[in-house]
């Protein structure tokens, strides 16, 4: 069986608070109309009628089992999560994470918030999935929706992309699934189109092994344009790779330019948002990024140090 040699993350960072979260409210397009639940809700407001916020966080809650048989920090990360945005999440892209894990961030933002949050995939208990052939399936992305607010419709599942780079010895092949779901907001009826991505960890950051990203995600553009036409299309994720190579000057990665040229249209949320201030202040770029095809009403990041930064 496949093995996680990755630390927990109480011990790599000392605490869930510093999951990077990067988000995005985006622009909608007269639809169904949200629901109200009697509960009672907490924390942020509901975001604007006919927008969807959009959160991605990838939560090392997988693979090593001393750490995910303690889900204490997810209630850590959904703590921060909701003291931090400004609106209650419409969508989730979470990467890194097991059913237990998904599972127990969709009790805490149900309870927390009194809307009800989904999983959109049938999850695995186990991420992994041995096949013939000496092949496995990894399974550790997935989408929630806020049930309030945005309505699962039609199929969902899982794009495999095949990491070269996941087993040194080559007695395996991972194929690692990046989810997909169509949802439509509540108060326009509008598609949305939403993918949850983790790509392959490269063995070094040099731009022999960047290349490979821009065939990966012109796929997955490419899958997201076909199943969702008149949507609008959101893929979102930790793509282990961030907008440019290397320092000033940057040259964009080819992941980047692939998602954002003319043939798939995609806007990068967080650098819309942050370009201006990125110049000034040298904020750093990240691994975990939103593109859209839609438009971008504001964006911002989460992370502990350095420190946090936030657009309403």
């Amino acid at each position: 069986m496949p093995t996680d040699l990755r630390v927990p993350l109480r011990r790599a960072l000392g605490t869930a608070l510093c999951v990077v979260t990067v988000l995005a409210v985006l622009a909608a397009g007269a639809g169904v109309r949200r629901l109200e639940y009697t509960t009672l809700a907490a924390g942020p407001a509901a975001s604007p009628a006919g927008e969807v916020f959009v959160v991605t966080a990838n939560l090392q809650e997988a693979f090593n089992r001393s750490d995910y048989r303690n889900l204490k920090e997810m209630g850590v990360f959904v703590k921060r999560l909701l003291d931090r945005v400004p609106h209650r999440p419409d969508v989730l892209l979470l990467q890194d994470v097991r059913r237990s894990a998904v599972r127990k961030v969709v009790e805490l933002l149900t309870k927390k918030t009194g809307d009800r949050y989904r999983v959109a995939q049938k999850l695995r208990k186990e991420p992994w999935q041995k096949l013939p052939n000496d092949v496995w399936h990894s399974t550790e992305t997935a989408i929630v929706v806020n049930v309030a607010t945005m309505e699962l419709k039609g199929k969902e599942g899982f794009v495999r992309i095949r990491n070269p780079w996941g087993n040194p010895k080559g007695d395996y092949v991972e194929y690692k699934g990046q989810a997909y779901a169509r949802a439509i907001e509540r108060d326009t009826g509008e598609v949305v189109g939403l993918m949850s991505v983790h790509l392959p960890k490269e063995p070094s950051e040099a731009k022999k092994y960047a290349k490979r990203f821009g065939p990966w995600v012109d796929r997955l553009a490419t899958f997201m344009k076909k199943r969702y036409p008149d949507g609008t299309r959101v893929i979102g994720g930790d793509f282990n790779q961030t907008r440019c190579l290397g320092k000033d000057p940057c040259k964009e990665a080819p992941f980047w330019k692939v998602l954002t040229s003319a043939e798939h249209g995609y806007t990068d949320a967080l650098w819309w948002e942050m370009e201006p201030r990125h110049w000034k202040k040298r904020l750093p770029l990240g691994v975990d990024l939103i593109f859209t095809t839609g438009g971008v009403e504001n964006a911002g990041g989460d992370v502990k140090n350095p420190p946090v930064f936030y657009s309403d």
